[in-house]
C-alpha cells in the first residue's frame, strides 16, 4: 500500500509539473514505466493466477513482462504466447490431469497381454543388460567391505521419479507452435522468464532462453514426482525449491511496477494439517523459501493472495479449477482501486492497454489439424510402417488433434517404449494452402529396457497366501527372440515357461511347457472328495497378432491326449475388475485324440462379461458355458463348477456364485449370471449377485425348459473396495447345491 501511495504522489507531482513548467519540445516524452506481473507456485491453486489475469486485462492495464515459477510459469508461460485468461482457463481446466499425473495408459490403448499383466502383478521392473543382472553380479564378485556401496548402486538403477513427465513436454510443444525452437523469450509476445533449481549446485536457474516448453517444464518438476530436465548440461528441476516468489528475477528484467500473486499457503504451525504427501512438499517447500519469498514480498508494489488455502497442490478437477479460477478472479477485484491508481500512472505517460510483441502461438487444442508429414526418430523403417498403422494417424487428412496424444498413448501401451516426444511445426509443403493448419510431425522414441521382472501376491479364505513371479528377457523388444517364466506358488503351484519368436508382419510364434498341480475338495451329492491331480502340458502356437482388444492362440497341444485348438478373446473393458464399461468373450475349441476310452473329445467354451452403467450402478449380465461332445472320456475333462474365479484349480472350472469348492457338472453346462454393483463411496463397491445354472448330459435335454429354466441357483451379496495393489472383497453367498450361507474373503489381484 505504501508503494500504491507513492505512485499515487508520482502522478500529482507530475500534473503539477506539467501546469507550471513550458513544453520545449513535445515531440520528446519520458519512457513509460514497464509493469511486470510474477506469479508463484502452488500447484493446483495456480489456476488463481488465471482469474487475476483476467480482471488486470479488462481493466486494461498492459503486462511488460511476466515471470513465474513452477504452475506459476505454466500460466505466465501461456499468458506471455499471447493466449487469453480465458482460453488458459479452458486449457486448464478441460485437460485431464489424472493423464499427466501418472505414467499411466488408458486399459483400452494397451495391448491384450499387457492389459493381463497390469491385472496380475503389484510390481513391474524393467531392467536392462547391464542394468540389474549387472549389479547383482557386481555384488558377488566384490568382498563384504564393497558390498554395501553396491547394494546402493542397485537402489541407485531405480527410476528418478514416479512420472518421466513426457505427456506434460508434449502438451507444452504442442501449445507453443511458433515458438519451439531455442529462443530469446523477450522475443515472445510478452517477454518471459521462469526459475528452477539445479540439483547439483542447489541454485536457481533464470531460464529466459532456450527451448520455451522445455523451460516451463523444468520449472515445475517437482523432485521426486516428475524426472528433471537438462538443460545445457544442467539438471533442473521445480525453481520452487529456490525461489517461489520471483519478484526480484522481474525487477532485473527492467520491470518499474511490480504486481506479485502468490497462491502458496505459507508454512504452517498446525500438525494435524501435514498429513499427507502432497501437504508435507507443500510444507517442506515453504521452510526452503520461507525467508527469500519474505525479502521478494517487499519488492511488490501490490501484492496479492487469493484466499485459496482450503484446496490442494494436486486439486486439478474441474470443478476445483472453475472455483479457484474465480476466487483470484474475485480477491483481485477487490483491488480495483489500486490497480486503477496505476494504470492511471501509467496512462499519464500514455495511453495503452495489452500489447503483443510478436505473433500468438497457434493454438490447436480440441481443434482439427492436418498431417502433411509424419517423422520417426530411433526406429527402423519397418517398426515406422507398424507403428504408423497402429496410431490411427492419417496423412493430407483433417483429424482431430487430440489423436496425436492417442497415438502416443497407442505406442506406449505396447510396452516396447520408455517415453515419446512430439513437436508439431507448419508443414514446408502444404498440399491445401487454404487449410491454415496443415503440420509436418515429428515423434522421438525412447525404447523401454528389454527385460522385466513382476512380482504379484494375493490372499484368500481358500488358499491362504500366494506368490506369482515372472520373469520376461526380451519382453518390451519390438520383435526377435523372446523368453518368458511365469512361477506361481503356493496351495496350488502353476508353473510356465515359453520361448517365442516374435515379428512385426508375422504373428508369434510360440513354444510352452505349462506344469500345473492342484488340490481342492469336490462336493458331491453323497460326500465331498479331496481331489489331488498334476498336469503337463506342451504346446506349439501361433499368438497375438499385435492387436489390442483380441488375443488370438491356434496352435497343437499334448497333455496325454493330443490335438488343435483355437482361443480368441476380446476385451475392451476400462477396468480388470470394476469395469464400467465394455465387454469381455472367450472362446474356446479343443479337439483331442488319443482317447483310451472312447472316441476322439470334442471341447467347446464361451463366456461373455458385459457393462452397462447408469449413474454410480452398473449392471453386468455374464455367460460361462462348455460343452464337451464324445460318447465317453476321462475324468479329467469333465466340467466343474464353483467359487468366483474362472479356471481357479481346473482349466474347465466354470465359476458359480454360492459354492467355494467345486461340484461336478454334466456334459453340456451353461451358468448365468447378474451382477448389480453399487459405487456408494469413491472406490468402495457393494454388489448383489445371482446365478443359475442348466446342465444335462445332451444337448436337447440342456434346451428343454419342462422342469423349469434353471437345475441350481445361488446368490451372494459382496463388498469390495479398489485399492492400489489390488482388490479388496468380502462376501455371504447361499446356493441350493451346498444349501447353507458360506463366506469368502480374497483381497490382491486374481492369477
Amino acid at each position: 500500500m505504501k508503494r500504491i501511495a507513492g505512485l499515487f504522489l508520482a502522478i500529482v507531482f507530475a500534473q503539477g509539473l506539467c501546469a507550471e513548467t513550458p513544453i520545449l519540445n513535445d515531440t520528446i516524452k519520458a519512457p513509460r514505466p514497464k509493469v511486470g506481473i510474477v506469479l508463484s507456485g502452488g500447484g493446483a491453486k495456480g489456476a488463481a493466477h488465471i482469474g487475476a489475469l483476467k480482471y488486470i486485462e479488462e481493466i486494461g492495464l498492459p503486462v511488460d513482462y511476466i515471470v513465474g515459477t513452477s504452475m506459476g510459469s505454466i500460466i505466465g508461460g501461456l499468458y506471455a504466447l499471447g493466449y487469453s485468461p480465458d482460453e488458459i482457463g479452458m486449457m486448464i481446466s478441460n485437460l485431464d490431469w489424472s493423464q499427466y499425473m501418472s505414467n499411466d495408459v488408458e486399459r483400452r490403448d494397451i495391448s491384450s497381454a499387457d492389459k493381463q499383466r497390469r491385472s496380475t502383478y503389484i510390481v513391474n521392473i524393467p531392467f536392462g543388460h547391464g542394468g540389474l543382472l549387472k549389479q547383482f553380479d557386481r555384488i558377488k564378485e566384490n568382498d563384504e567391505d564393497d558390498q554395501d556401496a553396491n547394494s546402493s548402486s542397485i537402489i541407485a538403477s531405480l527410476p528418478d521419479s514416479f512420472i518421466g513427465g513426457t505427456d506434460l513436454l508434449n502438451l507444452f510443444n504442442s501449445l507453443c507452435i511458433g515458438y519451439q525452437d531455442s529462443i530469446d523469450f523477450n522475443q515472445l509476445p510478452i517477454p518471459f522468464a521462469c526459475v528452477a533449481t539445479d540439483v547439483t549446485t542447489g541454485e536457481a536457474v533464470i531460464l529466459r532462453s532456450g527451448k520455451f516448453p522445455e523451460a516451463i517444464r523444468a520449472s515445475m518438476a517437482i523432485p521426486g514426482v516428475f524426472s528433471p530436465m537438462t538443460i545445457n548440461g544442467q539438471r533442473l528441476v521445480d525453481g520452487g525449491l529456490v525461489n517461489n516468489f520471483p519478484t526480484d528475477v522481474c525487477r532485473d528484467m527492467g520491470a518499474d511496477i511490480i504486481i506479485g500473486i502468490e497462491v502458496a499457503k505459507g508454512m504452517t504451525r498446525d500438525v494435524g494439517s501435514v498429513k499427507s504427501l502432497p501437504q508435507l512438499a507443500s510444507q517442506m517447500m515453504s521452510i526452503m523459501t520461507m525467508g527469500h519469498n519474505q525479502e521478494n514480498r517487499k519488492l511488490c508494489d501490490l501484492y496479492i493472495h487469493p484466499p485459496v488455502n482450503d484446496f490442494g497442490m494436486l486439486s486439478f478437477t474441474s470443478e476445483a479449477i472453475d472455483t479457484i479460477v474465480r476466487r483470484g478472479y474475485n480477491y483481485t477485484s477487490e483491488f480495483h482501486d489500486e490497480l486503477m491508481t496505476i494504470k492511471r500512472y501509467i496512462d499519464s505517460f500514455e495511453p495503452t492497454t495489452k500489447t503483443l510483441h510478436a505473433k500468438k502461438a497457434q493454438f490447436v487444442m480440441n481443434d482439427t489439424i492436418r498431417l502433411e508429414k509424419v517423422t520417426m526418430d530411433n526406429v527402423s523403417f519397418k517398426e515406422f510402417k507398424w507403428l504408423f498403422r497402429k496410431s490411427q494417424l492419417r496423412l493430407g487428412q483433417e483429424i482431430p488433434s487430440k489423436n496425436l496424444q492417442r497415438a502416443v498413448n497407442i505406442f506406449k501401451g505396447t510396452g516396447h517404449f520408455n517415453s515419446i516426444e512430439y513437436q508439431l511445426r507448419p508443414a514446408e509443403q502444404p498440399t491445401d494452402t487454404s487449410f491454415k493448419k496443415s503440420f509436418d510431425l515429428r515423434m522421438s522414441f525412447h525404447p523401454a529396457e528389454p527385460h522385466n521382472l513382476s512380482i504379484g501376491l494375493n490372499y484368500d479364505s481358500e488358499e491362504s497366501a500366494g506368490l506369482i513371479v515372472n520373469l520376461g528377457v526380451n519382453q518390451n523388444k519390438f520383435s526377435g527372440l523372446k523368453f518368458n517364466f511365469t512361477g506361481r506358488l503356493g496351495f496350488n503351484t502353476k508353473l510356465k515357461s515359453t520361448v517365442t519368436w516374435a515379428g512385426l508382419s508375422l504373428a508369434n510364434f510360440n513354444l510352452s511347457y505349462e506344469f500345473r498341480r492342484a488340490k481342492y475338495n469336490n462336493f458331491l451329492p453323497e460326500q465331498t472328495v479331496a481331489m489331488i491331480f498334476k498336469q503337463h502340458r506342451l504346446k506349439l502356437y501361433i499368438s497375438e497378432f499385435h492387436l489390442r482388444d483380441i488375443q488370438t492362440n491356434v496352435g497343437f497341444e499334448t497333455e496325454g491326449l493330443y490335438g488343435p485348438f483355437v482361443s480368441l478373446t476380446f476385451d475392451n473393458m476400462d477396468h480388470a475388475y470394476f469395469a464400467t464399461k465394455g465387454l469381455k468373450t472367450n472362446l474356446e475349441f479343443h479337439e483331442r485324440f488319443g482317447n483310451p476310452i472312447g472316441s476322439s473329445i470334442t471341447d467347446i467354451s464361451f463366456s461373455f462379461i458385459d457393462h452397462f452403467s447408469a449413474g454410480r450402478t452398473t449392471f453386468i449380465p455374464q455367460i460361462y458355458s462348455r460343452f464337451v461332445i464324445s460318447d465317453n472320456y476321462p475324468y479329467l475333462y469333465r466340467n466343474i463348477i464353483g467359487g468366483d474365479v474362472y479356471g481357479r484349480y481346473y482349466d474347465y472350472q466354470l465359476p458359480f456364485i454360492g459354492i467355494n469348492t467345486t461340484t461336478t457338472a454334466n456334459s453340456y453346462t451353461v451358468i448365468g449370471r447378474l451382477d448389480i454393483r453399487y459405487r456408494f463411496y469413491r472406490r468402495h463397491y457393494l454388489t448383489a449377485i445371482f446365478n443359475i445354472m442348466r446342465s444335462s448330459m445332451d444337448i436337447g435335454t440342456l434346451l428343454s425348459f419342462d422342469k423349469g429354466l434353471a437345475d441350481h441357483y445361488g446368490y451372494a451379496l459382496k463388498y469390495s473396495y479398489d485399492s492400489p495393489i489390488g482388490p479388496l472383497s468380502f462376501d455371504l453367498h447361499y446356493s441350493d447345491i451346498m444349501d447353507t450361507w458360506g463366506s469368502y474373503f480374497s483381497f490382491g489381484y486374481v492369477f
